[in-house]
C-alpha cells in the first residue's frame, strides 16, 4: 500500500527521512514544474521556482501536518513562487542598462502550443484562487495540468 502524502510528510518530520521527501518530489514534481514553466516560460527560471517550492515545503512541513495530500498546497505555492520570480525578473530587467533582446521562439513552437500554454497559465491562476477544498479534486483529477 502506497503511503499518503501526510504519512510521507510525517516520516520526513519525525525521522528526517530524505527518501520520504524525495517521494513527495517524485509524486508532485511534474505538476510543480508544469506550473512554474507555464508562468515563467523559461526552463532555467522554472527550475529556480521549482526549487523554491520544495525548499518552502521543507520549511513549512510542520504547518502541513495532518493533511492527506499536499498537492493543492504545492500547486498554489508553485504558482505564487513563479509569479513572484516573474515579477522580480521584470523589475530587474527594467533596471538594467543594456536589455538583451527577447529570445526568438524556436522553429518548432506553433501557434497552437502557445495558445495551449496561455490557457494552462490561465487555469493555474484560476485554480490558485480557489479554496483548497475545491482546488484539490481538480488538481488530483486532472493529469493534463501536470505538463
Amino acid at each position: 500500500m502506497q503511503e499518503t502524502d501526510g504519512q510521507l510528510l510525517e516520516e520526513f518530520l519525525t525521522h528526517q527521512n530524505e527518501e520520504a521527501f524525495a517521494e513527495m518530489i517524485r509524486r508532485h514534481g511534474a505538476m510543480v514544474m508544469g506550473v512554474c514553466h507555464r508562468v515563467l516560460r523559461n526552463s532555467h527560471d522554472a527550475e529556480e521556482a521549482f526549487q523554491a517550492v520544495f525548499v518552502l515545503l521543507s520549511q513549512k512541513a510542520t504547518s502541513l501536518r495532518g493533511r492527506q495530500t499536499v498537492g493543492g498546497w504545492l500547486h498554489n505555492t508553485a504558482w505564487y513562487c513563479a509569479r513572484n520570480l516573474k515579477s522580480k525578473l521584470a523589475t530587474r530587467s527594467r533596471h538594467e542598462i543594456h536589455l538583451e533582446e527577447s529570445p526568438m521562439p524556436s522553429a518548432d513552437t506553433t501557434t497552437l502550443s502557445v495558445v495551449q500554454n496561455d490557457l494552462k497559465e490561465f487555469l493555474d491562476r484560476e485554480l490558485s484562487s480557489l479554496p483548497e477544498k475545491y482546488r484539490l479534486p481538480l488538481i488530483h483529477g486532472s493529469g493534463s495540468l501536470s505538463s
